[in-house]
C-alpha cells in the first residue's frame, strides 16, 4: 500500500445555528445552494443544387442549436470550509491565554463525551445494584444506605441534565463545555457503547472560550437573587469545576481522516 492521504475532514458536532450566524457575518449573507453551468451545441447543414445543364450551383445553410445544462448544488459543508479558510485560525495544543472572554479558538486535544441523562436514568439500578462508597470504611446499615441513595437520587434531579464536552489539551489544561445533541451527527448512546466516554485520537474543537477562574457570585442583590446565585454555585460546585479554568461553547467538532 501507499503512503496514507490526508485531506477529509470527520465532523462529530455542527452546531448550524451558530455556523449560519457566523458565515452570514463573514460573507454577508446565507449560501443556500451552488448553481453551475454547462453549454453544449449541436449544428446541422443543409446543400441546395440548382440549375441547367450549363450552369449549376450550390448553397449551404447551416443551424446551430446551444443547450444550456444547469446544476444546483447543495453546498453542504462547504460553509463550514469557508469559514476555516477565512478564520485561519492556529491550532492551539497548550499555553492559552489566561484570561480569554469571548474568543474563538481552534483547541486540540483529546475529548470526552458524557451523558448525563443516561446517567441519571441509570441511577435507580444502579443505586439498587451497588454500595455507596464510605470513605470512613464504616458499615451502615440499611436505614443509613438508604438515605444515601435517595440524597443521591435527589440530586441527580436537582441538576441540569445534557451532553458534557471535555477537552484535554497537551499541557493538561481542560476545557468544558456542552453540546446540544441535535447537532450531534452520531447518536450519544452509540457513542456510548462504542467507546464510552473517552473517544481515541485527537479531536480539533472550533469554540468560544471564557475564563472562568475568577468567578464570584454577587454581594449586592436581592434576598431572592442571591438565593438563586448560590443555588446556581452549588451546582457548579456539584460538577467539580475546581480543578477547570474554562468553559468553551463548541461551534465544531471534528478530526483528520487518512485514506
Amino acid at each position: 500500500m501507499g503512503e496514507a492521504k490526508t485531506g477529509l475532514i470527520d465532523f462529530l458536532y455542527k452546531d448550524l445555528s451558530r455556523i449560519e450566524s457566523l458565515f452570514a457575518q463573514l460573507f454577508h449573507g446565507s449560501l443556500k445552494e451552488i448553481a453551475a453551468t454547462e453549454s453544449f451545441g449541436t449544428s446541422s447543414s443543409n446543400t441546395f443544387k440548382a440549375g441547367l445543364h450549363a450552369v449549376e450551383g450550390s448553397k449551404t445553410s447551416e443551424k446551430q442549436k446551444i443547450d444550456t445544462l444547469e446544476k444546483r448544488i447543495d453546498p453542504h459543508d462547504q460553509k463550514i470550509l469557508d469559514i476555516l479558510k477565512y478564520l485561519n485560525l492556529p491550532q492551539v495544543s497548550y499555553n492559552l491565554p489566561s484570561n480569554p472572554i469571548g474568543q474563538i479558538f481552534l483547541i486540540k486535544g483529546n475529548i470526552n463525551i458524557r451523558d448525563y441523562q443516561t446517567i441519571k436514568n441509570a441511577i435507580p439500578i444502579i443505586l439498587s445494584s451497588f454500595t455507596i462508597p464510605n470513605s470512613n470504611k464504616v458499615k451502615l446499615s440499611k436505614k443509613e444506605l438508604n438515605e444515601q441513595k435517595k440524597f443521591v437520587e435527589s440530586l441527580f434531579k436537582l441538576v441540569p441534565m445534557g451532553l458534557e464536552l471535555e477537552i484535554k489539551m497537551e499541557d493538561n489544561t481542560t476545557l468544558i463545555g456542552f453540546l446540544k445533541e441535535q447537532f450531534l451527527t452520531e447518536s450519544p448512546n452509540d457513542l456510548l457503547k462504542i467507546y464510552g466516554n473517552e473517544l481515541p485520537g485527537q479531536w480539533y474543537c472550533l469554540g468560544i472560550v471564557d475564563s472562568i477562574k475568577q468567578l464570584k457570585s454577587a454581594t449586592n442583590v436581592s434576598n431572592l437573587r442571591q438565593s438563586i446565585d448560590e443555588f446556581a454555585i452549588a451546582i457548579k460546585e456539584i460538577y467539580d469545576q475546581e480543578t477547570i479554568d474554562y468553559a468553551i461553547t463548541p461551534i465544531l467538532v471534528f478530526r483528520d481522516l487518512t485514506y
